[in-house]
């Protein structure tokens, strides 16, 4: 099996398992990183120990800390996947 395939595997579990994530302004760890995250990050682990992040998609930034966001169905499987905010 391919990294590629491989990863493509383990998004499609990653997107299945944690379908729904709360979206964060450009924060990370504490620690202000907008050139890591220039529209903010969705995180999908926000109760756990560790935070699994995927960046917000250009189109769809991340405007409120809090807010719901899913993983873009358009762009999961490739090896950046982002992050589609809900700023409702």
């Amino acid at each position: 099996m391919q990294i590629s395939q491989l990863t493509a595997i383990v998004l499609a579990m990653v997107s299945s398992a944690f379908a729904d994530g709360i979206c964060e302004k450009g924060i990370l760890n504490g620690d202000l990183k907008p050139g890591l995250f220039p529209h903010g990050a969705c995180n999908f682990t926000p109760a756990g120990p560790q935070k699994f992040l995927v960046r917000c998609a250009d189109n769809s930034p991340c405007d409120t800390t809090g807010k719901p966001c899913n993983l873009d169905p358009e762009s999961q499987f490739t090896a950046h996947p982002q992050a589609l905010c809900q700023n409702r």
